[in-house]
């Protein structure tokens, strides 16, 4: 059986099973089993634990990154495989490759990635400073962040936030000295946010009709949260009057664009009259229900949707027109790999509609273009390899271009466990170029941009 239908047939296996939702994690492995398994870890690869050039430890960690990959029966095994990989990838100074190390850990295990990560960056923090390091453990922290005040872990945002501070200093970074005061004030905010949520869900365990927590407590599940459908109900029983108008209209969920596009508009009126990431976030609840309603609208509705959507804080590229399109064995898909089955494209073990894919032929390139017209300031996505298929054959190399010069290059990316974030300024950029590289054989490169969009 040749790889292309192995490949096929694992697509069509994996669909039953990714419809049931991401697989429980396990527990992290007690102490006495990871120093079992160290143990005879580093007896069968002590010659090269004794290589201490950071060319060697970059090795190493490859090789028992690779060995973790192949362990499929052993658990407390393949997490001692990860965790050294990840001890000798920032021994050696290479952050990136330890941070994507604590996502394939944290894919499996249930442990807290911002806490690890956390701990990646103090440890690369006490190697000796460059300007180089500091920058990037700067930059890393910042995104980090994210991923703990997602999590509601304000401790390990504290931490980082203090690690973002001190290395851009030490980069001597303005901008990013900057970038680090406002994210601390935005963290501030979120926390003490979070601390009344976390009051009024209290309340509402005592008392479900409170109309102050309901309001409190919905507001902060869906403009911080992202959790509408828990809650919208919460705001329909809350204290605010056009909260609980417009909760009403929402759980009706509108299927006719003129009722998706009339609450879009309800939403960006609300919108307007708040400030922060609450005006950003109503912002982009209307742009849900534009994208809703632009294939079902024609002429001057069209236009008039397709206007307000770019008018938004955030674009994304599948709802962009793309041209200049080249592709390799499969079509361009957005929201599915582009296969003839129109698998659905899945990351982390969800579904992505908002996610493009490309597959590059072999020993060439795929590429996309989208028009700017210099009115972004930032490109953001993450690139991956779907987890539909086991693989690539060969590594795929993931490329971002503005106006025809390269903005930002991923590492050769072989595996769906490998994702890597690209977060970089368009700023006067006419033309957006994304562009995926195969140097061999394509089998199994389905290549991913997660969520891509601008910012303005």
């Amino acid at each position: 059986m040749n790889r292309l239908l192995a490949c096929a047939l694992v697509l069509l296996l994996l669909v039953p099973v990714l419809a049931e939702g991401p697989a429980k994690k396990l527990p992290a492995p007690d102490a006495a089993a990871q120093a079992a398994a160290e143990k005879l870890i580093k007896s069968l690869f002590k010659d090269d634990y004794l290589k201490k050039k950071p060319a060697d430890q970059l090795a190493l960690s490859a090789k028992l990154l690779d060995q973790a990959r192949e362990t499929k029966d052993d658990p407390t095994a393949r997490f001692v495989l990860l965790r050294e990989a990840r001890d000798l990838a920032v021994q050696a100074g290479d952050v990136a490759q330890a941070l994507r190390i604590v996502d394939e850990l944290g894919r499996e295990f249930d442990v807290s990635q911002s806490g690890l990560k956390a701990a990646v960056l103090e440890a690369a923090a006490a190697l000796p400073a460059t300007p180089t390091l500091s920058k990037t453990i700067a930059e890393s922290a910042l995104e980090v962040i994210d991923e703990a005040v997602a999590a509601d872990e304000f401790e390990a945002a504290g931490k980082l936030l203090k690690l973002a501070d001190v290395a851009a200093q030490k980069a001597k970074s303005v901008p990013l000295v900057s970038s680090v005061q406002a994210r601390a004030k935005e963290v501030d905010g979120v926390r003490k946010e979070f601390e009344k949520a976390k009051a009024a869900a209290e309340t509402l365990a005592k008392d479900p009709k409170d109309a102050d927590a309901n309001v409190t407590y919905g507001k902060f599940l869906c403009l911080r949260k992202a959790d509408w459908e828990k809650g919208l109900p919460l705001l329909l029983e809350g204290s605010d009057a056009k909260l609980k108008e417009l909760a009403v209209k929402e759980l009706r969920n509108p299927t006719e664009p003129a009722d998706q596009v009339d609450l879009a508009e309800a939403w960006i009126d609300y919108a307007a009259k708040q400030v922060g990431p609450e005006k950003t976030a109503l912002q982009m609840r209307a742009y849900h229900w534009l994208r809703q309603a632009r294939p079902k609208v024609t002429g001057l509705t069209k236009t008039k949707v397709e206007k307000a959507m770019t008018t938004l804080p955030r674009h994304y590229l599948t709802d962009m027109d793309e041209f200049d399109v080249k592709l390799g064995p499969w079509k361009f898909g957005k929201g599915n790999i582009g296969n003839p089955d129109a698998t659905l494209i899945t990351i982390n073990g969800k579904r992505s509609p908002l996610s493009l894919t490309m597959a590059p032929p072999s020993n060439d390139f795929s590429n996309v273009k989208y028009r700017l017209g210099k009115s972004a300031k930032t490109f953001k996505a993450n690139v991956a390899i779907d987890e539909a298929v086991d693989g690539a054959i060969t590594p795929i190399t993931f490329t971002v271009l503005g106006d025809g010069k390269a903005l930002w290059s991923s590492k050769p990316i072989k595996f769906s466990r490998s994702p890597q974030t690209c977060n970089i300024s368009v700023a006067g950029v006419d033309v957006l170029e994304l562009r995926v590289l195969c140097p061999g054989r394509y089998e199994g490169a389905y290549a991913v941009w997660v969520e891509p969009h601008v910012q303005r």
